[in-house]
């Protein structure tokens, strides 16, 4: 089996560079996962309330909101891994 390609997502690397931003220092200033960071970057969804958080982050560092979209989990997905973890 092939190794998957993964696309970048132009928008959210343009923000970063043109702020300097590292996805490390975006992950620790937002409180979020450095993999919830990877997965935007990379075009995987993650959950709305991550995404909540890396938003804000991105705010703080560079006082510019940042509004492009971001690939969110679907609904059922979301549950199952709260019922998964759960156990």
């Amino acid at each position: 089996m092939g190794r998957q390609q993964t696309s970048i997502n132009t928008v959210f690397q343009a923000y970063l560079t043109h702020y300097h931003l590292s996805p490390l220092d975006v992950s620790i200033v937002s409180q979020a996962r450095y993999s919830t960071v990877w997965n935007i970057l990379h075009n995987k969804p993650v959950k709305p309330a991550h995404t909540d958080l890396v938003r804000a982050g991105l705010q703080r560092m560079t006082g510019i909101p940042y509004t492009a979209p971001i690939e969110h989990l679907p609904q059922t997905e979301q549950k199952q891994g709260a019922l998964h973890h759960a156990q």
